[in-house]
């Protein structure tokens, strides 16, 4: 099963914005990393992909990054 986790953030600089995101994104795939069952709600959960994107909005930096997760559960 395929889940999204998206991350968003916005300042009138673009590099501090960003950083924020990847900061957050680089958080999650800790997270992840040091519990792959999620407490045993799955068997393995990875990430499968980061996308990310940058607009302007206004005067200020719209950043965010979509992380797609795959989690595998055997039995219920």
């Amino acid at each position: 099963m395929d889940f999204e986790i998206r991350v968003v953030d916005q300042s009138y600089r673009e590099d501090t914005a960003e950083k924020s995101v990847m900061d957050l994104v680089e958080d999650i795939d800790r997270v992840l990393d040091a519990n792959p069952t999620l407490d045993g709600l799955v068997d393995d959960c990875r990430i499968v992909n980061i996308a990310s994107e940058t607009m302007a909005s206004g005067s200020y930096a719209l950043v965010g990054a979509l992380i797609t997760l795959t989690a595998r559960k055997t039995q219920l």
